[in-house]
């Protein structure tokens, strides 16, 4: 797995998802992600999201500067590559980690997780 610039400095990162996310043709959801993030944001919307809500809302979180962390993913750890974590960005422990992987020639950003934190706050 090749090592992209965007893998090991956030601000890279945050760049390359929101021009991802904002592309609809730059985004997939694994089923779970979209599945139990549906339930997980339902309060924050008053409803259940579409994935293209879901999507505006992480695009808009990164757009807002909101924190993404570094965490590295597999195990060994680093050896599916590397994801970025939103942690809790609506106040009720939402989890959302997001991957940007090659797909042939073209970059895609994978929702690989969102769903309610089972940790609690620190």
């Amino acid at each position: 797995m090749a090592i992209q610039a965007h893998d090991d400095d956030p601000v890279l990162a945050r760049r390359k998802l929101i021009e991802l996310l904002e592309d609809e043709d730059g985004w997939r959801f694994t089923e779970p992600a979209l599945n139990a993030g549906r339930l997980a944001l339902r309060v924050h919307f008053g409803k259940t999201p579409s994935e293209f809500e879901m999507i505006d809302y992480f695009a808009g979180l990164l757009r807002g500067g909101f924190p993404i962390h570094r965490t590295p993913l597999g195990v060994p750890p680093g050896s599916r590559g590397t994801g970025w974590v939103i942690n809790n960005p609506d106040g009720n422990q939402t989890y959302i980690k997001l991957k940007i992987e090659q797909d042939g020639v073209f970059d895609i950003a994978w929702i690989l997780s969102c769903h309610t934190s089972k940790h609690k706050p620190t």
